[in-house]
């Protein structure tokens, strides 16, 4: 699936597309949720934006967990994956990720 989005994407009007990287998302959760009400002329944000608030600020405790991969997973991983680490210039599994 992923691979034929990246082949469809050119397709895709530029205006009409929004794509948002997770580290993004994980740092600025509220403004990333909010751009496509703005880019796209929605409405609504307002009346969810206390309700996604409030549900941030349940998870402020939440952290990411850190992972330790093999050289096999680490192959596995480029294998299944490299194309996509490459599309959206992502760094290959190194001694550990989080």
């Amino acid at each position: 699936m992923t691979k034929k989005y990246i082949q469809d994407k050119p397709l895709i009007p530029k205006e009409n597309l929004m794509e948002v990287r997770y580290e993004n998302f994980i740092d600025e959760p509220l403004d990333i949720v909010s751009t496509p009400y703005n880019k796209f002329s929605l409405n609504g944000y307002r009346d969810t934006e206390p309700s996604m608030k409030s549900y941030l600020t349940t998870q402020k405790t939440i952290h990411m967990d850190k992972y330790n991969f093999t050289d096999s997973i680490k192959k596995k991983i480029e294998n299944h994956w490299g194309f996509a680490l490459t599309e959206y210039e992502y760094t290959r599994p190194q001694e550990e990720v989080s």
